[in-house]
């Protein structure tokens, strides 16, 4: 009988009839006793023909696992597939050793079918794109196959260096632009200058990169807690990376201290300490794996709770005392020396420009196997350390510094902030989100105003110049570790004018309510820095919860092999992992159809400061209605400050018996500060209403650490989670609104899905939780005029398992 199977190309060699290896290898699949493994994504149906007794028992696995006979067929095969890669070989060529398997022991059966997934894919150079969902535990899918490919490495096994993407050999060739490929090629060339050509110098260290120091602590966590598993074959070294601004400047704190009136001891008692790390869970791991690390900026936080310091300004920097960088710089010159190195995303997207500088010192060694942990914001970050930005509030503050008499240009900062306040007021009509370069927007009064602000943005331009020339020079260093930031400032805005005067894409951000005006101008795409960081890496792993874009055909991973620039013939994936109680812990509460009108957020013209009010008084009858019985902690994700505010005082006018449990995330507090408040008051009974937004969509995590998995239903820190309004338009990297203006609304609708996702992807952190409810508000979800736009959000919430409604 012919029945169409799903065959991966790896199981298939090109001299047999396809229905000849098929029919022989099923049958050593079968016989081995294997179970269909998920087949890769993106495969094409062939007829193959399959007879008599192998048939019968396709038919009864058909039946046992719900799959279709042809994907039984496909899934043994691929299963097979696997086995053989990951056996040793006892051939005649006893030299052509093959490595073992990836140790498993102590992973769960989807994180054991991921690695063996991964493992083949690895020793074949692939970038693979690997969906792990909350709670799949993708730390310990990193960690395992980290010690895989040093097992590859130490075997002599591991991939080779990628052909040049500028090579009429390479199978990529011609689906890449020219500049592209010119520019992977330069960078390949600018990398083995820097490795040398001795091979002891070349690529050894396996990079894992994570979005912040929390998810770096986090994924330390986890290699010690599996080390001793995974050591087996010999010890095997490692080093964390942090960039300059995590660590304090010792002095500068000093100095804040000596000017206030009161004393702080839990802050003196840490610096006499040697400053920990510890104070806070972010940290706590990271001594276990680095012990000299010390003087870290999150830590600080953790001690200063209440002190009223300037936090922003305390960061160690470029200027600061050189034994006040040794940790520093220490940390960085011990990764070239280590098996495997922890850092975060900055850091790899500042190497990654780095890469294309020939003659700059690398920040990171040259990595053998990256991965990348939350790889569905590594565009984002390679575009904004790729961008310049010029803020008009933050140059008049770092102007109105005395120390510039020190330098005697005083006169020369005056005249600076003057041609600033001339620019604000010349562009106080521009509205906000205004791309870059206005003449080519074809809005003549937008070009007006424009034209008219070009003579005082030039003359902006020349007193900067002016301002920070000759600042470098010997005679100033004595001033310089104070003025070192403030003119680092100086020099960033000038870069930005230069760039805005050669017509780089960008976009105009203003608020009249704030009477903020500010830049944003860089790349239109990083494809060139991400193909270049590909080219010069054997072999790369994706990890996160959300690759995948789920389209009206489905979910794929194509969207994510287009936005990171992903050679064709590189791009592989797994089988996504997504445990059912991510979607059914939780109940999802939207609005009624008798009232959902009502939770339309205002947009475009009816915007006005009645129709904000009104709105926001609905979401506060909401945010009462679910604070009333709510088991533990409540979080409110919000898309903007301005809206945040808003709701702030919605709450304190119409329900201030609140008031004491409202927690409001501000421009100048950190995440990571206000979390640790949020888990003290959440864990004395006191129920927290935490307004937030930012990072907080995508970056926070408020499981009860203190809570063992076997008692997750006592975890009570977070119960209730509310989405006012979908989140439209927070992507503002100027590569996104240049992908917009070039592509349309489908591209903000792929961003404001994943946001979506990652935004409930905050309630719900593990399993066994209960007495977790959404509430997920905006009435557009429901209006029958905006179901184009809303779809792909739709469809995320058609995912979970317990649905009602509510009326307020």
């Amino acid at each position: 009988m012919q029945i169409f199977c799903y065959v991966p190309s790896p199981c298939l060699t090109s001299d047999v009839e396809v229905s000849e290896q098929v029919r022989a290898m099923l049958q050593s699949a079968l016989d081995m006793g294997l179970v269909p493994t998920p087949l890769p994504r993106g495969l094409v149906g062939q007829p193959v023909r399959i007879d008599g007794d192998l048939l019968a028992r396709v038919e009864a696995l058909s039946v046992e696992h719900s799959l279709a006979k042809g994907r039984v067929v496909g899934g043994m095969l691929y299963a097979l597939h696997l086995r053989s890669q990951s056996t040793p070989s006892h051939g005649a060529n006893a030299n052509s050793i093959h490595p073992l398997t990836p140790i498993t022991e102590g992973l769960r059966p989807g994180q054991v079918r991921c690695l063996l997934e991964v493992a083949p894919l690895l020793r074949m150079g692939k970038v693979i794109a690997a969906e792990c969902g909350t709670g799949s535990g993708k730390s310990r899918i990193i960690a395992h196959a980290s010690a895989y490919v040093i097992a590859l490495r130490n075997l002599q096994c591991a991939p080779g260096q990628p052909m040049g993407l500028d090579n009429p050999a390479n199978p990529d060739f011609p689906t890449k632009p020219a500049f592209i490929g010119e520019f992977a090629s330069k960078v390949q060339a600018n990398v083995r200058t820097r490795r040398g050509l001795h091979t002891a110098q070349e690529a050894r260290a396996i990079i894992v990169a994570a979005p912040s120091v929390e998810n770096v602590s986090h994924l330390a966590r986890e290699w010690g807690t599996v080390r001793q598993t995974l050591e087996r074959g010999g010890p095997i070294t490692t080093a964390v990376v942090l960039g300059r601004g995590q660590f304090l400047s010792p002095s500068l704190l000093r100095g804040q201290l000596d000017e206030l009136d009161a004393c702080y001891p839990v802050i003196e008692d840490w610096l006499k300490a040697g400053m920990p790390p510890g104070q806070t869970p972010a940290t706590r791991h990271l001594r276990q794996i680095e012990p000299m690390i010390c003087g870290l900026m999150a830590d600080l936080e953790a001690v200063a709770d209440g002190a009223p310091l300037d936090l922003a300004s305390l960061a160690l920097d470029e200027d600061a005392p050189e034994d006040e960088q040794s940790t520093y710089k220490a940390l960085r010159a011990k990764a070239f020396e280590v098996d495997l190195v922890w850092t975060t995303h900055a850091m790899l997207c500042l190497d990654t420009l780095r890469l294309g500088i020939e003659g700059a010192q690398p920040l990171l060694p040259a990595p053998l196997a990256l991965f990348v942990d939350e790889a569905h914001l590594l565009e984002q970050s390679q575009a904004m350390t790729s961008a310049k930005s010029l803020s008009m509030v933050r140059l008049l503050s770092e102007l109105r510094s005395p120390l510039w008499g020190a330098l005697r240009r005083l006169g020369t900062a005056t005249e600076v902030a003057n041609c600033a306040k001339e620019v604000t007021r010349l562009l106080a009509d521009m509205p906000n989100e205004t791309p870059m370069p206005v003449a080519f927007s074809g809005d003549p009064n937008l070009v007006r105003i424009w034209d008219a602000a070009l003579p005082a943005l030039r003359s902006l331009k020349n007193s900067l110049s002016a301002l920070v020339e000759g600042s470098g020079k010997d005679k100033h260093a004595a001033h310089r570790a104070q003025y070192g930031k403030s003119l680092r400032y100086a020099q960033r805005c000038l870069s930005a004018l230069e760039q805005i005067s050669n017509d780089y894409r960008g976009h105009i951000d203003h608020s009249p309510k704030r009477e903020s005006l500010s830049f944003n101008v860089g790349p239109s795409s990083v494809d060139k820095y991400l193909a270049a960081r590909w080219a010069t890496t054997p072999t790369v792993v994706l990890l996160s919860g959300m690759l995948h874009y789920i389209g009206a055909t489905g979910a794929n991973y194509k969207t994510v092999h287009r936005e990171l620039s992903v050679p064709d013939s590189r791009q592989a994936s797994t089988a996504p992992i997504h445990p059912s109680w991510v979607t059914g812990s939780q109940v999802l509460y939207t609005p009624a159809n008798s009232v959902f009108h009502r939770f339309m957020p205002p947009t475009r013209d009816e915007v006005s400061e009645l129709s904000m009010a009104t709105w926001m008084a609905e979401c506060a009858k909401v945010i009462n209605l679910a604070a009333g019985d709510a088991a533990g902690g409540m979080l409110v994700l919000m898309t903007g400050y301005d809206r945040l505010e808003l709701l702030a005082a919605a709450i304190e006018w119409h329900f201030p018996k609140l008031v004491d449990r409202v927690m409001v995330h501000t421009r100048r507090t950190r995440l990571a500060t206000l979390a640790n408040e949020f888990k003290k008051k959440a864990r004395s009974g006191e129920r927290p209403i935490w307004l937030a937004t930012g990072s907080a969509w995508t970056g926070l995590d408020l499981a009860d650490e203190l809570v063992s998995d076997a008692e997750a239903d006592k975890d009570l820190l977070l119960t209730d989670l509310v989405i006012p309004n979908l989140p439209f338009g927070l992507q503002r990297s100027t590569n996104h609104v240049a992908k917009v203006a070039r592509m349309g609304f489908s591209i903000e609708q792929i961003a404001s899905q994943r946001t979506f996702r990652n935004g409930l992807g905050r309630g719900v952190r593990r399993e066994g939780l209960s007495h977790r409810r959404y509430w997920v508000l905006d009435g557009r979800l429901q209006h029958p005029a905006t179901a184009n736009y809303t779809a792909d959000l739709r469809r995320v919430l058609q995912m979970y398992l317990h649905r009602d409604t509510f009326v307020v």
